[in-house]
């Protein structure tokens, strides 16, 4: 895995986690609630120095995930879904261990 893929993992690892705990019911017969909420991934910079912004925080529904490349070269997200109770640390340890075990949930 290269740097600026786990770069990208480590990032998106606390915006599932927002993602997770912003799931809850909505309100069907609210029009708002059947609009899906946008949320934004924004990558910049230029080469190890590549920066991604993403929301403190998102709201529980539908929402619509949207990466805006604006780095210098092409860059990519991705989500993963972590089970039981795991830090972006512990994440962050996993994925810099490029070939090595991933460890059991």
């Amino acid at each position: 895995m290269s740097r600026s893929r786990r770069k990208c993992l480590v990032a998106a690892v606390p915006l599932v986690v927002l993602l997770a705990a912003g799931c809850g019911k909505d309100d069907k017969e609210s029009s708002e609630a059947s609009k899906p909420k946008t949320l934004t991934v924004t990558a910049s910079g230029t080469g190890k120095a590549v920066k991604l912004s993403v929301p403190a925080g998102a709201e529980a529904g539908v929402t619509q995930i949207r990466f805006d490349n604006q780095a210098k070269s092409g860059r990519s997200a991705e989500l993963v879904r972590l089970e039981g109770d795991h830090t972006a640390e512990d994440v962050a340890k996993v994925i810099s261990n490029e070939g090595g075990p991933i460890p059991p949930g």
